[in-house]
């Protein structure tokens, strides 16, 4: 693990001298507790980097690529899980036998044993002083939160070895398997029960991630085919929607309806819904023409620009967000 590459990346982003961060590193011993307090913003409780000391920012960022080049980690890609996922959705009735199970954590970082990833760290070749940095930050907080990169890495180094016992339990009939943070979905070409792969999963959940670590029930979808009842079962996954219709047979001699469509979630149109009307409000209430036309021209086109605080890249408006609607 190269930390003069890691130093030079943040002292770039920065634009600090490296004797400067390292100074800065070497003498922060932890973060204190009273900076990682969860603020509501734009309807989501999150840390606010913007509490924290310019200083902890610059230690908290260098700690983040630490942890992700020592665990290796990679966050997957929500646009190459859709495209696969559309490789294989549209035929599952195609299969002899398969089951679908999607689902979700309950307020996932929350409910993470802080305890469980210390316990990672300790036996990696992070140094004695880079351990007790994270250790004596981490110690005192009652949860993870989101909000900060770093979190992100440390709920994904628990993750991933979610990920790989997940894939070991049912590396013989796996058809598809991804996570996205909280979101994940098991597809397999065996007829497993609903209360079976629940159970498993749960199982390993605790073990991971600790006691606290549930299904949010309301997110949770299971689909097994062959089936001899009707449904109508509809699959809701990073913002898509995959929906099957199925009615079995009135006779031998007759086909069962086999149905397959593919669309935005009606929770992530509820939202866009929302957007729109408050563009159309605002609009209402100053008359603004050319005002309304720019946001509208806005929200509906792919708009990629420079972000100051994140420093990099990013696009965003509908057209972005939903891409696949257009292959």
């Amino acid at each position: 693990m190269n930390r003069w590459t890691i130093l030079r990346k943040v002292s770039n982003k920065y634009s600090k001298k490296i004797s400067e961060l390292l100074n800065i590193i070497e003498s922060t011993d932890r973060i204190e507790k009273k900076y990682f307090v969860e603020k509501n913003i734009k309807d989501r409780l999150v840390i606010d980097k913007k509490d924290f000391d310019s200083n902890d920012i610059l230690v908290l960022e260098y700690y983040q690529y630490l942890l992700k080049e020592e665990f290796d980690i990679k966050f997957p890609n929500r646009d190459m899980i859709i495209n696969e996922l559309l490789d294989i959705m549209p035929y599952l009735f195609n299969y002899k036998k398969v089951t679908v199970f999607k689902f979700d954590f309950k307020d996932f970082f929350r409910s993470i044993d802080i305890s469980k990833i210390l316990k990672l760290l300790e036996e990696s070749t992070l140094s004695f002083k880079e351990y007790e940095f994270i250790y004596s930050t981490y110690i005192e907080l009652v949860n993870i939160s989101p909000g900060l990169g770093i979190n992100n890495i440390l709920t994904e180094i628990l993750g991933r070895e979610f990920d790989e016992k997940v894939e070991s339990l049912y590396h013989h009939n796996i058809i598809y398997y991804e996570r996205y943070v909280d979101d994940g979905i098991l597809i397999l070409d065996s007829s497993v029960t609903e209360r079976s792969i629940k159970n498993s999963l749960m199982n390993v959940m605790k073990e991971v991630f600790g006691e606290k670590t549930i299904f949010n029930e309301d997110k949770v979808c299971f689909i097994s085919l062959p089936s001899k009842l009707d449904f109508n079962e509809v699959i809701n996954f990073l913002g898509y929607s995959f929906s099957y219709d199925y009615k079995v047979p009135s006779t031998k001699f007759q086909k069962g309806k086999k149905e397959f469509t593919f669309g935005i979630s009606t929770t992530k149109l509820e939202k866009e819904k929302e957007k729109i009307y408050r563009i159309i409000d605002e609009y209402q209430r100053t008359h603004k023409q050319k005002l309304l036309e720019n946001r509208l021209d806005i929200y509906f086109k792919r708009v990629t620009f420079y972000d100051q605080n994140d420093r990099c890249w990013k696009s965003i408006g509908f057209s972005r967000n939903y891409e696949q609607i257009k292959k």
